[in-house]
């Protein structure tokens, strides 16, 4: 009886470690990133401007070392650009455990253009990240494409 208790106990010590193993979560750096269009006001009509703004958080058990982004914005929105503000920025060394934000402008020429044409544009800013690791240069383009 001892024997199939001692089994037992252990194949639910097994199975527990095995769920826990798959619900850790990989160590990584990501974004939260936020973005709003609308008229460009002023005396600029027929121009729409894009604001973003993005946290960058690290949550890996290392410094990422001299970590820069660059605005990724989308073709059709570059093939009609007016202005950009806050499209490269370097955010220097992020410790474990901490974040950094930023955010920018882009005023894009929208003359012809209606709503829905510029909304199957999406996603309409993406972010690249490159940081130093153990001397290596890392890049990430956020958010990531859904598979």
């Amino acid at each position: 009886m001892k024997a199939i208790i001692t089994i037992i106990t252990l194949a639910s010590i097994i199975i527990t470690l095995g769920c826990v193993s798959n619900q850790i979560r990989e160590e990584d750096l990501g974004s939260d990133l936020s973005v709003a269009i609308g008229q460009a006001g002023g005396d600029q009509a027929g121009f729409q401007k894009i604001s973003w703004k993005a946290n960058i958080g690290n949550s890996r058990n290392k410094t990422a070392e001299n970590v820069s982004v660059n605005v990724i914005l989308h073709p059709e929105v570059v093939s009609r650009l007016a202005s950009v503000e806050g499209n490269n920025v370097l955010l220097g060394d992020l410790k474990s455990g901490t974040g950094a934000g930023f955010n920018g402008t882009a005023t894009f020429n929208s003359t012809g253009l209606s709503k829905q044409d510029i909304a199957a544009w999406e996603p309409l800013v993406k972010i690249k990240v490159a940081w130093t690791e153990e001397g290596r240069v890392m890049e990430k383009i956020l958010p990531e494409a859904e598979k």
